[in-house]
């Protein structure tokens, strides 16, 4: 463009903008004709854009908006085109499937390396529980309690599935009751002991030899028991005193070791916590830790035998509280199951002291119930009927 330098500046700005606008209708080869003459630049300029105008059947006016398009977008474009064309060389092709087949191999290597890794970790747990067992097998026949105790504090703090397996196959309920005393007396001190193992302890350990009691326990083992309940109350209901109420006929030596424990071992929450569950709507589902032999669902909603009665009798007899929100429940349910076996039984005489109970001790959580008590009271034929509803009235009157 030097030849046009003698052009004045304003109208080189002129030309400038009208091109600008009107770049989209000038190819190369117009540009270059339109320029031949320099003396008629300006001339041949507007003839040739009114020409191009006419040519387009004057669909845009002069001052329409141009088209911008960015620069290199045609060489893009036809970049872009031949890549999608152009095949992936065999050196691509082949550096693309070893990648992928390294990818999936250590892929694979990882699995492997974590099954194997799981498998090992079975196998040293396998030969573990086979050593303790086989050691703590050896020591239970000599029935030493010092020699006992090591393996044993290992033992109590295995995983629970490891824990029920050993003590299936270990028969620790036919240990001398002196001996059987120490090893519980030893790990209820420790504190670092999961819950649920001392509910499988208690099962294996103390449920069967309770069970298979046929005369009076000795009082050493009654003394010992109670302690224990006093240090793991909440073990204790779950791993010994539901499953033998509600699974079990009782008998007289096992009502004297329940109403021990409910009398001087259970805490105010664990007495809560067992008649939560003894009027529950169903069998406990903790059974499932303690692997339950009964598989069908309880209710206390049947004609209760002489020693329900009396385990009930021991569990009222206690200081508790039912006012809790998440006691609630226990109360309708319990009288409910009270009112049916008074009809069964009006002449029974624990059911009336029951009665009794309710309205005397635990007066103030059976407040809001005692027209319903009444009711219940007066299908009793026992002596102590008269009693049962004379306090009833007293309390009526305090409330009003």
């Amino acid at each position: 463009m030097s030849k046009f330098h003698p052009l004045h500046e304003q109208l080189l700005c002129e030309w400038k903008l009208k091109l600008s606008k009107t770049e989209k209708f000038f190819p190369c080869p117009t540009l270059n004709g339109l320029f031949k003459d320099e003396d008629k630049i300006f001339d041949n300029f507007m003839q040739n854009l009114l020409e191009v105008q006419g040519s387009k059947h004057h669909e845009e006016k002069l001052t329409s908006q141009p088209i911008f398009v960015p620069k290199n977008y045609i060489v893009n474009r036809r970049i872009q085109k031949k890549r999608k064309t152009l095949p992936i060389s065999n050196e691509e092709n082949l550096y693309h499937d070893e990648s992928v087949k390294s990818l999936s191999q250590e892929i694979e290597f990882e699995l492997n390396h974590d099954e194997s890794v799981k498998s090992s970790s079975q196998e040293v747990e396998c030969e573990i529980d086979s050593y303790l067992f086989q050691s703590l097998k050896a020591k239970l026949m000599i029935g030493k309690a010092d020699e006992i105790l090591p393996d044993f504090d290992i033992l109590m703090r295995l995983p629970l599935a490891q824990l029920n397996k050993i003590f299936k196959d270990l028969d620790i309920s036919q240990l001398d009751d002196v001996v059987l005393a120490i090893l519980c007396n030893e790990i209820v001190k420790h504190e670092n002991i999961a819950y649920q193992n001392y509910v499988v302890f208690f099962k294996y350990g103390l449920l069967e030899k309770v069970r298979n009691i046929k005369s009076k326990p000795s009082r050493n083992f009654l003394a010992n028991i109670s302690n224990i309940a006093k240090a793991k109350s909440k073990p204790m209901v779950y791993g010994l005193l539901l499953p033998l109420i509600t699974e079990f006929d009782i008998s007289q030596p096992q009502l004297e070791v329940i109403a021990r424990i409910i009398d001087s071992g259970l805490s105010e929450e664990s007495i809560v916590a067992l008649l939560n569950e003894l009027f529950s709507d169903s069998y406990p589902s903790t059974s499932q830790i303690i692997n339950s032999t009964s598989k069908d669902s309880y209710s206390l909603q049947i004609k209760w035998s002489p020693t329900t009665i009396d385990v009930l009798f021991s569990i009222f007899n206690q200081k508790f509280d039912l006012k809790e929100a998440a006691s609630q429940h226990i109360i309708p349910k319990f009288l409910r199951h009270l009112d049916f076996n008074i009809e069964l039984s009006p002449n029974d005489k624990k059911l009336g002291q029951l009665l009794m109970l309710l309205v005397t001790k635990h007066s103030k959580d059976f407040m809001e119930n005692l027209e319903e008590i009444k009711v219940i009271a007066e299908k009793s034929k026992s002596f102590i009927k008269r009693g049962v509803l004379g306090q009833i009235t007293n309390l009526m009157k305090k409330s009003r």
